[in-house]
C-alpha cells in the first residue's frame, strides 16, 4: 500500500515511517524545507516538500497514496506557544482530515494520552475514561485533545479515521528531545527533583509497530492507547538511577513547586526566559496521574510492551552516544560498553 507519513522527521514519525517501510509498505512523506532529514537517509522514500498548514501541499502529498498517518504536530509547553499549538494541532490536522475525508481515504490519527486527563490517585484509566478527570492540562494538551475531537466528529460522520494515543515516548533516535528530555537534564545533572504524580510510558518502537498494525486493524472511529507502563515519577527515576549510578533526585513539595511555577509564569510576561516550562498548568499535571490501560490496544492491534528498564537502557545509551555529559559512572561505561540499541 502506498501512505503517506506527516511528521516524518520527528522522532515518532522516523520510527513509524521505518516500521511502514519494513512492512513492505511504499511510504511518501510530507516535510518541510527546514527539515533535517537525516534520521531517514538511508530508506527509500517518496518526498513531497510542504507543510500541513498549507492546503495545497496537502492535496499534492495525497495524490496517488492509499492511506495517511498524521504523525506531525508542535510539542511545546510554554504558555507563550499557545496560539502555535492550536494552529498546528487543529489546524493543520483539520485540513489533513478534509483532504483525506474527500479522497476516502484512511487516516490513522496521532493524539496523545494525555487526552484522557488526569487523576489525583495512580488509577489507569481506558479509552472509555469519561470527562470527570479532564480536568486543567497544558495548551499542548489542550490543543491535541481539540484535535482528536475532530479526527472522532469526522469519523462520526463517516471518514476512515482512527486514532492512536501514545504516552510519553521513550527510546532511541530523539534528536529534538520532544519526550526523552529529562533523560539528558538527568545526565547533565540540572534535573534534581521531581514531582509527585506520574506517567504511562512506552517504547516508540513498540507504538511504531502498533501503527502498522492498525493501518489494517484498526476500527474506523475507536481510539487506542499505546502506552502501558505506568510509573510515578518516584519509580522512574529509581529505575535511572539504578541504571547509571548517578545521582537520586528528590520529590518537591507542592508549595516550592507551586511558588516556583508562579514566579515563572510572572517573569514571562515581562520577558521570555528558560525556565517558562515550569509553569502554573505542568506543575499542576505534574502533581496527577495519566495512567492508562492498554487492553484493547493488545487485544485488537496485537500492541505489545517491551521491558521497561531495556527500553529506558537504549534511551540512555542513544544520549550518552550523541552528547558529552559531565559524569561518567562504573554503570555508564558498563551501559555504552555492553549495550547495543
Amino acid at each position: 500500500m502506498r501512505v503517506l507519513v506527516t511528521g516524518a522527521t520527528g522522532f515518532l514519525g522516523a520510527w513509524v515511517t521505518r516500521a511502514f517501510v519494513q512492512a513492505g509498505h511504499r511510504v511518501r512523506i510530507l516535510v518541510r524545507a527546514t527539515s533535517s532529514r537525516e534520521v531517514l537517509k538511508a530508506l527509500p522514500l517518496e518526498e513531497t516538500e510542504g507543510d500541513v498548514l498549507d492546503r495545497s501541499a496537502v492535496a499534492r502529498a495525497l495524490e496517488g497514496v492509499e492511506a495517511v498517518v498524521h504523525c506531525a504536530g508542535l510539542v511545546a509547553l510554554r504558555p507563550r506557544d499557545r496560539e502555535a499549538l492550536f494552529r498546528v494541532n487543529v489546524e493543520g490536522s483539520r485540513y489533513v482530515l478534509e483532504a483525506a475525508r474527500a479522497r476516502s481515504l484512511r487516516v490513522l490519527f496521532t493524539s496523545t494520552v494525555g487526552t484522557l486527563g488526569s487523576t489525583t490517585l495512580p488509577v489507569a484509566r481506558d479509552e472509555c475514561a469519561g470527562a470527570d478527570a479532564r480536568v486543567g492540562g497544558s495548551a499542548y494538551v489542550e490543543s491535541k485533545r481539540a484535535g482528536e475531537e475532530l479526527a472522532l466528529a469526522m469519523a462520526a460522520l463517516g471518514a476512515d479515521v482512527v486514532v492512536l494515543n501514545p504516552g510519553n515516548a521513550l527510546g532511541p533516535g530523539d534528536a529534538r528531545l520532544t519526550g526523552t528530555r529529562f533523560v539528558s537534564h538527568y545526565l547533565q545533572g540540572s534535573l534534581r527533583f521531581y514531582l509527585q504524580g506520574g506517567m504511562s510510558f512506552c517504547d516508540v518502537r513498540d507504538v511504531a509497530a502498533a501503527y502498522v498494525s492498525a493501518l489494517e486493524r484498526g476500527r474506523p472511529g475507536e481510539r487506542y492507547l499505546l502506552a502501558g507502563v505506568n510509573l510515578s515519577y518516584g519509580q522512574l527515576f529509581s529505575e535511572l538511577w539504578r541504571l547509571t549510578g548517578l545521582h537520586r533526585p528528590w520529590p518537591l513539595p507542592w508549595p516550592a513547586a507551586l511558588g516556583m511555577a508562579f514566579s515563572s509564569e510572572m517573569a514571562s510576561a515581562f520577558f521570555e526566559h528558560p525556565l517558562e516550562e515550569l509553569n502554573l498548568s505542568v506543575v499542576g499535571s505534574g502533581q496527577r496521574f495519566t495512567f492508562a490501560n492498554v487492553g484493547k490496544a493488545v487485544r485488537e492491534l496485537g500492541y505489545r510492551v517491551r521491558d521497561f528498564r531495556a527500553t529506558l537502557a537504549d534511551t540512555l545509551v542513544d544520549h550518552l552516544s550523541r552528547g558529552s555529559f559531565p559524569t561518567m559512572t562504573p554503570r555508564l561505561r558498563a551501559l555504552l560498553a555492553q549495550h547495543v540499541p
